[in-house]
């Protein structure tokens, strides 16, 4: 900042800087809808998120990683038989913190 008037030397001021901390997204637990049989397809609710952010969903199979996709949906393979299945919602916006929460499992997966 400058500071000036007339009959008075000129005088400059510099603030501190200051670092400003990321917001903070509330979000509630998703839920697994559809049948955990194999072919059929499973769609995840994201649920409420405040402020709304841009997804990504994890699909785990007995713990394991088997696809990460922004889609909410997914198809049930006939090796994940026996597995259960559930999905971690990844929410991330621009000055926040990314923020992830995770499904229940789903039943077992059955066979057609």
């Amino acid at each position: 900042m400058t500071g000036t008037r007339a009959g008075y030397t000129t005088a400059q001021r510099t603030s501190t800087a200051v670092t400003v901390a990321k917001g903070t997204m509330a979000s509630s637990k998703p839920r697994v809808t559809g049948t955990a049989k194999v072919h059929r397809r499973l769609t995840v609710e994201v649920g409420s998120w405040s402020p709304q952010p841009s997804f990504r969903c994890t699909w785990y199979a007995n713990g394991k990683v088997v696809k990460t996709t922004s889609s909410p949906s997914l198809k049930v393979s006939k090796k994940w038989a026996g597995k259960r299945l559930k999905v971690t919602v990844t929410g991330t916006r621009t000055g926040y913190t990314t923020k992830s929460v995770t499904s229940s499992s789903t039943s077992k997966v059955t066979k057609k």
